[in-house]
C-alpha cells in the first residue's frame, strides 16, 4: 500500500495523465526537477532553470525546504518492463544487422583472398614485372 503523502502527490497529474514522481536516473540531485519536467512533457533543463529563478526570487530557504519535502515525499520512477523489453528487442535487431554485415564482409574478404591467390592474378603481376625489366 502506498504511503499517504505519496497518494496526495500522485493525485497531481498533468495533461498527459502521468503522475508526479522523482526520476533519479535523469536528475542531478534527487530527480525532483526531472520528474516535474516529465509530468509536463518538458526538458529537465527548463525545469531546473525555473527552479533556479524561483530560488533567487523567493529566497533560498523556502525553495530548499520545498525541494527537500518533494525529495522525501515523491516516489522514485519505476522503469517499466515494456520499455526495457522494447530496448532489448531493438538491440537484438541491431545485433542481427551487424551479423549480416559481418557475414557480407567475410564473404568479400574471402573473394578477394581467392582472387589474389589465383593464377590469373599471379600471372598478371609476374607478367607486368617481366615487361618492366626488359
Amino acid at each position: 500500500m502506498a504511503k499517504p503523502h505519496t497518494i496526495i502527490f500522485n493525485k497531481i497529474a498533468g495533461s498527459n495523465g502521468l503522475s508526479l514522481y522523482r526520476d533519479p536516473t535523469k536528475g542531478v540531485l534527487t530527480g525532483v526537477c526531472a520528474g516535474i519536467a516529465a509530468l509536463f512533457a518538458q526538458p529537465p533543463w527548463l525545469t531546473r532553470l525555473a527552479f533556479l529563478f524561483l530560488l533567487i526570487t523567493t529566497g533560498i530557504i523556502p525553495m530548499l525546504i520545498i525541494y527537500l519535502l518533494l525529495s522525501f515525499a515523491l516516489e522514485k520512477r519505476q522503469v517499466s518492463w515494456e520499455r526495457d523489453h522494447s530496448l532489448y528487442k531493438a538491440g537484438i535487431k541491431q545485433l542481427s544487422q551487424l551479423e549480416d554485415q559481418m557475414e557480407q564482409s567475410q564473404q568479400r574478404v574471402a573473394n578477394l583472398e581467392y582472387y589474389m591467390l589465383s593464377d590469373d592474378f599471379n600471372s598478371l603481376i609476374f607478367d607486368d614485372q617481366k615487361s618492366h625489366k626488359t
